[in-house]
């Protein structure tokens, strides 16, 4: 049965999934002094710094993956 010879694919998908999400959070938790390159000043009291565009990036790239691995699950499922 497929359900059980690739259950490991969708568990570890997942969990990268959620360890990039962490680290994203994480990229973006720094205060203002520790956030690297400033790379667009938006005005004067908002800009866009080089760990704000990583954090956004590990965020989307885990929220992709847990996304993986619910439709591998699904298919896993109703298969």
């Amino acid at each position: 049965m497929l359900f059980q010879e690739n259950n490991w694919v969708v568990f570890t998908t997942s969990a990268a999934g959620i360890a990039f999400i962490l680290l994203g959070l994480l990229a973006l938790a720094p205060p203002t002094a520790q956030e690297g390159i400033l790379l667009w000043q938006l005005n004067a009291r908002r800009a866009l710094y080089l760990m704000d565009v990583a954090g956004g990036f590990a965020i989307g790239l885990g929220l992709a993956l847990t996304w993986l691995s619910s439709r591998l699950w699904n298919r896993l499922v109703l298969s």
